[in-house]
């Protein structure tokens, strides 16, 4: 079940950032409240994304709401490139070496949960390897959270020794992964079939979908195609999303604009 956080990653991604980077305390919780989210849970959600540096309340013509900070334009940036684009695999990976002093350990648990979160998998104890895209997204989350002392990365080819697909099968659970994607195109398919009611609802739909597909793109890094599976189900997962992006946008967006376009006053 989806967060308050995970629908304002989605709708900061997609709506508030092309409306200038900023949205009232009132429209946002009216739009959470579309997605069953409660004003406190949204409330606490955006505190600790306001913690992380990420939002920063602003007045604008005497109403209060939240924009986006420079730190955090460059998050949803990482975001858009990750979600939007796909990170597709150029054959090359990007390694990331830790080594934690015992004294630091907690720092080795954050270090292996950041790059966790990023999709990369566990090669060894102290290696953990992803498609060489992720490279900069990395480098910037790790700094983010202080933890760039303990890490060195580096982008390198495959050698002559060794199966890309055997490395890959050890690092990352593909038998999830090969879930997550099956979960995502039935949910995207039922978001498909039942937008054909009221723009709300193709906002609630496109949300539904939309938020799927971001949790994927982080479960699923990249990962060359041809060191897959054959019957590997991502791409009937991309057509899926395709689909929702050309069906399903322009109904949300359609209801986001026109909220918008009036004005909520709370405080």
């Amino acid at each position: 079940m989806a967060s308050a956080r995970d629908w304002i990653l989605v709708l900061f991604g997609r709506f508030v950032r092309a409306h200038g980077g900023w949205i009232s305390v009132g429209h946002l919780i009216e739009l959470l409240e579309l997605l069953g989210t409660e004003s406190a849970a949204t409330r606490a959600a955006v505190s600790r994304m306001k913690r992380r540096g990420f939002l920063a309340s602003e007045d604008r013509d005497g109403i209060p709401g939240y924009s986006l900070t420079p730190e955090g334009e460059t998050f949803f940036s990482d975001g858009d490139q990750r979600v939007l684009e796909q990170t597709t695999s150029d054959g090359r990976w990007v390694l990331a070496s830790f080594s934690v002093p015992e004294a630091r350990r907690s720092d080795r648990y954050k270090i292996r949960a950041v790059l966790t979160d990023l999709g990369f998998g566990q090669e060894s104890a102290g290696l953990m390897i992803a498609p060489s895209g992720l490279a900069g997204e990395a480098e910037r989350a790790l700094v983010r959270d202080g933890l760039e002392n303990w890490v060195s990365l580096w982008v390198a080819d495959f050698g002559a020794l060794g199966d890309v697909r055997s490395v890959i099968e050890r690092a990352w659970d593909l038998q999830t992964m090969r879930a997550a994607i099956d979960q995502y195109t039935t949910a995207a398919e039922a978001s498909l079939a039942t937008a054909s009611g009221s723009d709300s609802d193709g906002f609630v739909s496109y949300m539904h979908a939309t938020n799927g597909w971001r949790e994927l793109s982080y479960i699923n890094p990249g990962l060359p195609t041809e060191s897959l599976p054959d019957d590997w189900p991502q791409d009937r997962a991309q057509r899926l999303f395709d689909r929702v992006e050309s069906e399903l946008l322009p109904i949300a967006q359609r209801h986001v604009d026109s909220l918008l376009a009036g004005l909520r006053v709370v405080a």
